[in-house]
């Protein structure tokens, strides 16, 4: 039997912080990493549509006064819009999970869904900040939870990262106005 010791894994072991793989690994760990956020997909988007569908039921059954809260037209239609397009994630992630495999072309056609659905995340949590007060001064902590959880549950490489980072600040810079 053959043993790997710690000493030698660390001297095979490379990290990569702000460093490319090298090219015969590349598309491999895409095909990984790929899988793996397809999967986060399906249960953030499963997620997000029952906390939706919470959010609706609790109002509608607890009857909660919702003409005293503030900007309550923009919630609700935030709501609606959440419930119509969480779904669809859901059933795309299921989707593209069973033919994951078949083509080099519905990897990368993956790999922008879940880039799609991080952009969504992060859009859907920063527009809910800004109804709140139509303020961000104070509100950020919905924005900062859609950051959280792409943060912590996807993995992106640095340029989809620095992609997310651009087009997100792009639509912070014109929501803030």
């Amino acid at each position: 039997m053959y043993y790997i010791y710690p000493s030698q894994l660390l001297i095979k072991m490379r990290v990569h912080f702000f460093t490319g793989i090298d090219q015969p690994y590349r598309f491999s760990f895409l095909i990984f990493y790929t899988l793996q956020n397809l999967q986060v997909v399906k249960i953030v988007s499963f997620a997000m549509f029952l906390i939706n569908i919470a959010l609706r039921l609790f109002v509608i059954i607890g009857n909660v006064p919702i003409q005293t809260i503030n900007n309550i037209q923009e919630y609700d239609s935030a709501n609606w819009i959440s419930l119509a397009i969480s779904p669809l994630f859901y059933f795309g992630s299921l989707y593209l999970i069973k033919n994951f495999e078949r083509s080099r072309k519905s990897i990368i056609i993956g790999h922008g869904f879940v880039l799609a659905f991080c952009l969504f995340l992060m859009i859907t949590t920063m527009r809910s900040t800004f109804f709140v007060m139509h303020n961000p001064r104070n509100t950020f902590v919905m924005y900062f939870m859609g950051m959280i959880v792409t943060a912590v549950f996807f993995t992106l490489e640095f340029y989809e990262t620095m992609f997310l980072v651009a087009v997100t600040g792009i639509c912070f810079a014109a929501i803030l106005p």
